[in-house]
């Protein structure tokens, strides 16, 4: 059986605590880990600094119970000629972190296609929720022949998470008893996802229909990337994983795998209040803003991710595959189509003089190639 890689990093105690506190307990659960050890050799391709190295090797030690551990250094890890932390060093705060996991990623791909392409690689967030059975459902798939296993993403709160912690230590998490506890320990960026918000987020990536009693329907635009099978003719990227890595590596869009509930996969990222806390301007789920939100920042490839609905199960006596969803996935995709049709209008009556326009256009309709995904639009600005 060909090995499955589990790619993790995290620097600075409150960091890795929050990795040890929230994504091992997860990871280790009965079908997830412990079942893939069952199957398969396992090997945890993980990345810290060397400050942290002592610490982050006593937090990350459970993991040593299913497969091989290697650590390695940000400062003594090279990638493309460079180290790691060189790679790096030019940035501050938030950029500081994107170079950093880009880089570690790389690696982590490298490492990955030692041996030809049928090796698996996890990629794990270090605030990221993962319930039962997420790995082994994602794992599946890529043995039947996906390249991609994506999900659209949800944000919890860190302050409103003690429920979830609590439900942690029962361990084998499922998702349906961290669904039953939404909305309410939804981050406000995800309670501002919902369609029907009266604060509807500005940069929807991920959008949020409720569906009566059963739950929620999911669309997104750019759903995590929670597990895939990298190929040596495309290892390297320019955008920050999400983005566009998969739509890249994909030989065919059926290759790409969003699970139809969250029953089969759940993740959610873990975040403090502060993040984003910014007064939101009064927004609504409108033709106009979503269709600029569109062109703006998506690519036409991005709609074969919000064209897949993924339903999220509120309570464990809801059946994930009845009927009573497909209304709500109905009336979400015209809602959707209809953005998409105004968006070829709006592309018609855009000025043919302005170079801003023209961009957008060549971004939004163009191949992937063209696509100005936020690292994209930065190196753009520092070439200008």
């Amino acid at each position: 059986m060909n090995r499955t890689n589990i790619f993790a990093v995290a620097w600075d105690k409150p960091f890795i605590d929050k990795f040890a506190d929230y994504t091992i307990p997860g990871l280790i659960s009965s079908n997830n880990l412990q079942f893939l050890a069952e199957t398969r050799p396992l090997r945890f391709l993980l990345y810290t600094d060397r400050a942290s190295y002592t610490y982050f090797l006593e937090r990350t030690q459970p993991l040593e119970e299913f497969g091989e551990r290697c650590v390695y250094l940000f400062e003594d890890t090279s990638v493309d000629g460079r180290t790691i932390a060189d790679h790096a060093s030019a940035f501050a705060g938030s950029a500081y972190k994107h170079e950093i996991d880009r880089n570690t990623q790389f690696h982590a791909i490298d490492r990955t296609l030692e041996s030809g392409d049928d090796e698996t690689l996890f990629i794990i967030n270090q605030d990221l929720m993962i319930t039962n059975g997420s790995l082994s459902y994602a794992q599946y798939k890529l043995d039947e022949g996906a390249e991609a296993v994506l999900i659209p993403l949800l944000r919890l709160s860190f302050e409103a998470s003690n429920e979830v912690l609590r439900l942690l230590t029962v361990g084998n998490l499922k998702a349906e008893d961290l669904c039953r506890h939404l909305p309410s320990i939804l981050h406000p960026v995800s309670r501002r996802s919902f369609a029907d918000s009266s604060e509807f987020i500005n940069y929807p990536s991920t959008i949020i229909w409720p569906s009566g009693n059963s739950g929620w329907i999911a669309r997104a635009f750019f759903p995590y990337t929670l597990a895939l099978r990298p190929r040596e003719n495309y290892h390297r990227f320019d955008s920050t994983i999400d983005y566009d890595y998969a739509l890249n590596l994909a030989t065919s869009p059926d290759r790409i795998v969003i699970p139809q509930h969250s029953g089969e996969a759940f993740v959610a990222k873990i975040t403090t209040e502060s993040y984003l806390k910014i007064e939101p301007e009064p927004n609504r789920f409108e033709l106009n803003s979503l269709a600029h939100f569109i062109l703006a920042e998506t690519n036409q490839a991005h709609r074969q991710f919000i064209n897949k609905p993924y339903r999220i199960i509120n309570d464990k006596s809801v059946d994930p595959i009845s009927s009573g969803w497909t209304e709500t996935e109905r009336r979400s995709m015209a809602a959707l189509n209809a953005v998409y049709a105004f968006l070829d209008i709006l592309r018609d009556q855009l000025p043919k003089d302005s170079h801003q326009a023209r961009t957008a256009i060549r971004s939004h309709f163009g191949d992937l190639s063209e696509y100005l995904s936020p690292m994209r639009r930065q190196q753009s600005k520092d070439t200008a």
